[in-house]
C-alpha cells in the first residue's frame, strides 16, 4: 500500500522529513490561515439553528450514557457505556438494538467497537472476546460472522472503516506504536502505518475524542501534536489542511522524544511558545471544526470548505450560554454537529430555556430516569 503523500509546500514541517513517501501529491492543500478567521462565537449567529431532540425512552432501550454517535440517512446509532447499541431515526424514536450479549452465533461477548458501513448499509460489531466481526442491517437483522485476527486492535484506539476491509486504527503513544494511524487489512492482516508521532510516550496518552471528520464520503483524521489534517482514500493518506495559528509549527527537533507520559510534550511546547497542534476534529460534509491551544486557551475553529471563510472564539472572552451545550460535541450528520444536552448543568439556564421554547419544553417533560436529549447545530460560515 501506498505512504503518505508529501507536498512541497509542506517541507518547511520537519515531522514530514521522516515520514514514507509516496507517488505524486493527490490532494490539494487548503491553508487555513488563523487571521482570515472572524473572531466571533458562531454558535451565537442568527444563522445557527439549533434543533433539539429527546430520544425515546422504552424499556428496551435504557442509555445510561453516550459513549460514541454514528448517523447515516434517517439512523442514528448510538453506543453506551454498557456495551449496547441501539438505532434511532432522526426525530428520536427508538427503531431496534444491534445485536446484544451473549454466546450464541447472532450475539457478541465483548464489544470493542463499532462503525458503520454506510456503502452496505451494514452496523458491523467488533467482538473482542469472540475475535471477530457481526454485521447487522441498519434494523438489527443479524448477516454474518467474520473472524478476524484481534492482535492488531489491542494497542489501538477508536477506528473507523477505511474502504472495502481495511480498517483504520488510532494508534495508542506508547514505544511500540511510532505511528498515529495503522490501516489493518482484514483479509490479509497486512499492515501499513501513516504519520510519525513526534513524541512518543512511555504511557498510553492519546486522546481518542474528536480524531476523526467523515466529510463528504471522505474520511478526515487529525494527528498528535500536528496542525495538519489529513484526508484518507484509496489506501493512501495526504496532507489536506495545513493550520496556519500564530504559533510556528512544532517538529520532532522541537521536543524530547520520549516523555513519562506522551501528553507532557503538549505542555513543553506550549512553554517554548509552539504550536501544540490541534486537539479536536470534527466536520459536516461543509463545516470543518477543531481546537488549538492559543494564548493559553484552547480556541474553537470552524472552516467553511465552500466558502473558505470561517470564524475563531475564546470560549472564555465569547462566553454564552449556549456553550455549556457545545462542551458536550459527541458526533455530527451530513450537515449537522451533535452534542449531548447536560440537563442537570442547565436546568436553571433561564436565558438559553427562554431562547429555545423547544429546550424548555422538552426539560420541563424531562425525568432522570429518560434517556438523553441531542443538539443539532447546523452552522453557516
Amino acid at each position: 500500500m501506498n505512504k503518505i503523500f508529501i507536498g512541497l509546500n509542506l517541507l518547511f514541517l520537519t515531522l514530514y522529513s521522516c515520514s514514507p513517501q509516496a507517488g505524486n501529491q493527490s490532494e490539494e492543500i487548503t491553508s487555513i490561515e488563523w487571521n482570515s478567521l472572524k473572531e466571533t462565537n458562531p454558535l451565537c449567529n442568527a444563522q445557527t439553528a439549533v434543533e433539539f431532540v429527546q430520544l425515546e425512552t422504552t424499556d428496551e432501550c435504557i442509555i445510561n450514557y453516550i459513549k460514541k454517535i454514528e448517523s447515516d440517512d434517517d439512523f442514528l446509532f448510538i453506543e453506551d457505556g454498557m456495551q449496547r447499541v441501539y438505532a434511532f431515526n432522526k426525530e428520536g424514536r427508538f427503531m431496534n438494538k444491534i445485536g446484544r450479549k451473549g454466546g450464541a452465533t447472532n450475539e457478541y461477548v465483548t464489544l470493542y467497537d463499532f462503525i458503520l458501513d454506510r456503502e452496505e448499509k451494514k452496523v458491523l460489531l467488533f467482538d473482542m472476546g469472540k475475535r471477530a466481526i457481526l454485521s447487522y442491517d441498519y434494523h438489527g437483522n443479524f448477516l454474518s460472522t467474520e473472524k478476524i485476527r484481534m492482535d492488531e486492535f489491542f494497542y489501538g484506539g477508536n477506528i473507523a472503516l477505511a474502504d472495502g476491509h481495511c480498517i483504520l486504527i488510532v494508534n495508542t503513544n506508547e514505544p511500540n506504536m511510532k505511528y498515529n494511524f495503522s490501516l489493518i487489512n482484514l483479509n490479509s492482516d497486512e499492515r501499513d502505518s501513516f504519520v510519525p508521532y513526534i513524541s512518543v510516550g512511555l504511557q498510553c496518552s492519546t486522546d481518542f475524542k474528536g480524531r476523526f471528520g467523515y466529510q463528504s464520503k471522505k474520511l478526515l483524521l487529525r494527528a498528535e501534536l500536528s496542525d495538519t489534517i489529513f484526508v484518507y482514500s484509496k489506501g493512501e493518506i495526504s496532507p489536506k489542511y495545513v493550520f496556519n495559528g500564530v504559533y510556528r509549527h512544532a517538529s520532532i527537533n522541537d521536543v524530547k522524544r520520549t516523555y513519562d507520559i506522551g501528553e507532557k510534550a503538549m505542555g513543553d511546547l506550549l512553554d517554548k511558545g509552539l504550536s501544540a497542534g490541534i486537539n479536536q476534529l470534527y466536520a459536516t460534509d461543509r463545516i470543518i471544526y477543531f481546537t488549538s491551544f492559543i494564548n493559553n486557551r484552547e480556541y474553537r475553529m470552524f472552516y467553511d470548505i465552500m466558502s473558505k471563510l470561517g470564524y475563531r472564539f475564546d470560549p472564555i472572552k465569547q462566553w454564552s450560554g449556549i456553550c455549556l451545550i457545545w462542551n458536550n460535541l459527541i458526533g455530527t450528520t451530513s450537515d449537522a454537529f451533535i452534542c449531548e444536552v447536560p440537563v442537570d448543568d442547565i436546568q436553571d439556564e433561564t436565558e438559553i430555556r427562554n431562547e429555545y421554547p423547544q429546550l424548555d419544553k422538552l426539560l420541563k417533560e424531562y425525568h432522570d430516569e429518560d434517556n438523553p436529549i441531542l443538539a443539532f447545530f447546523y452552522l453557516d460560515c
